[in-house]
């Protein structure tokens, strides 16, 4: 066989022993007051969900049916219910049913979730018979939308219905319309071990408006409807008991909620702290990063220096290279001249013996001068040669600079890139910080709201607690002797 299963609530349809017991009891009062209604008749239940309701009907209707959109459920239903009623997949604008063919149409918590919703009301008028009762229920809009501020919307609702709207949707289509009011009150029950056929019920005063009530449970007929009342006991016992453990547990939950708001402000501090020693590490970073630029910046400045060094002593060498060649220009001219000279004096010598000593005069005297002018080309090929040196040194020189000024320009490089890696790693830093410090707000928030909360819950316990003990009926008892013993102190 195959097993269906609804693994959980979702807020869509309620699934027995997956909900709270508020939740639970608002349902199943809903189907135990058609119950009612629905002895020796036929019955049919709208939307039927998880198949809970109409077993509650099927027990005083002579057949009951029950009818939803979705396999699982009605798989579920089948599975767990089957043997009491039967179960039909369907949909809530288009009835599986005959006209006038049952006497009871139950649709609870159902017409806020169509768009549709106006076929369900006409679908009812069809399917009910003349004398029949159509039963709808739905959460009030306003009071509905309040309960869950926190929450936002119902993503399950397609519209919601106030007094008014509800009220006039039904009487377009149903003549007799009665809505009443839904909702969880206090009530003082007498009961004892066995239950009794038949108990009666006092209503006290009523001290707020139909339209005020939580949910609003519409009975719709062709016919004219009675006056209508049920009032569901979930169980009975001292609920002023219940109330006081109910605070003690809430007050244990404060205490939680106070050690564990204690807790995050530990570890806010903690954050806080690890924060502020980030920041100063980043502080100190940035003074470095200063230094590094004007280190970097003096070294680039300096840099520039040399160069410029580089190039004047470039261009005095290419001076001295010019300078240079000129002077061996003219030691070739002076050596040119003094073979001239000699040429000369040969023949000379050659042509005329008489002038000899004239001539040996005039040579001795042009020798002499040509002797000083080789000593004076001598010294000059010796500056020649100091001029030469003085250049390859200047070369040497300036590849050396060259040299040093690549090694700097790789240095500073290398400086440069480690300063725009330092700067990325302090601004992930500072990311870091700002999520640390939008974390822990937000858990100071978080934690202000719960304890805000607890502590007002607790003094609406602790406030209904006090009027229960000023209660006639508690003093009465005491004066007799009988009912709970409640000590007298206020807490």
């Amino acid at each position: 066989m195959k097993q269906y299963l609804l693994a959980e609530f979702t807020g869509e349809r309620v699934i027995p022993g997956l909900v709270e017991d508020d939740l639970w009891n608002e349902h199943i009062a809903r189907y135990l007051f058609a119950s009612t209604l629905a002895a020796g008749k036929r019955v049919l239940d709208v939307g039927c969900g998880a198949g809970y309701g109409t077993h509650a009907l099927a027990r005083t209707a002579s057949y009951a049916m029950g009818f939803d959109i979705s396999p699982e459920a009605i798989g579920y239903a089948r599975l767990h219910y089957g043997q009491a009623a039967a179960f039909e997949l369907g949909d809530a604008t288009a009835f599986p049913a005959d006209g006038r063919s049952f006497d009871l149409i139950a649709a609870f918590e159902v017409i806020e979730h169509l768009s549709e919703w106006a076929k369900l009301i006409t679908e009812a008028a069809r399917a009910v018979t003349e004398s029949g009762l159509f039963m709808v229920s739905t959460p009030n809009k306003t009071y509905y939308a309040e309960t869950r501020r926190e929450q936002g919307p119902n993503e399950f609702h397609e519209h919601e219905f106030d007094y008014q709207e509800f009220l006039d949707a039904l009487s377009e289509v149903f003549p007799h319309v009665r809505i009443l009011a839904q909702n969880q009150t206090q009530a003082i029950a007498f009961s004892g071990a066995e239950t009794a056929p038949r108990t009666e019920v006092a209503f006290g005063e009523t001290s707020e408006p139909v339209s005020a009530a939580h949910f609003y449970l519409a009975v719709c007929s062709l016919s004219p409807i009675p006056p209508l009342s049920f009032v569901y006991v979930p169980k009975s016992g001292n609920m002023l008991r219940e109330r006081e453990n109910h605070i003690a547990s809430l007050q244990s939950e404060l205490q939680q909620a106070r050690a564990e708001h204690r807790r995050l402000l530990d570890n806010y501090r903690d954050l806080e702290k690890d924060f502020n020693l980030r920041a100063r590490w980043a502080e100190e970073l940035d003074d470095r990063i200063v230094l590094l630029t004007s280190d970097r910046d003096l070294l680039i400045d300096q840099l520039h220096h040399e160069e410029a060094e580089v190039l004047n002593r470039t261009e005095w060498a290419g001076r001295l290279e010019a300078d240079i060649q000129d002077l061996i220009g003219q030691r070739d001219r002076a050596v040119a001249a003094a073979n001239e000279l000699r040429v000369e004096l040969n023949a000379q010598r050659a042509e005329t013996a008489s002038d000899r000593d004239s001539l040996l005069e005039r040579l001795h005297r042009e020798e002499e001068e040509v002797l000083n002018r080789t000593e004076w080309a001598r010294r000059l090929e010796s500056h020649i040669e100091d001029l030469i040196a003085q250049r390859d040194q200047a070369i040497s020189d300036r590849d050396s600079l060259l040299e040093r000024l690549h090694r700097e320009e790789a240095e500073v490089r290398d400086r440069t890139e480690w300063a725009q890696a330092l700067e990325r790693h302090i601004d992930d830093l500072i990311l870091q910080r700002d999520e640390a410090a939008t974390t822990a707000e937000q858990l100071r928030r978080q934690l202000a709201m719960v304890q805000a909360q607890s502590e007002q819950r607790i003094r609406a316990l602790l406030q209904e607690r006090d009027h229960l003990r000023r209660s006639r009926w508690l003093r009465l008892g005491r004066r007799l002797g009988v009912g709970p013993r409640l000590p007298d102190t206020k807490s």
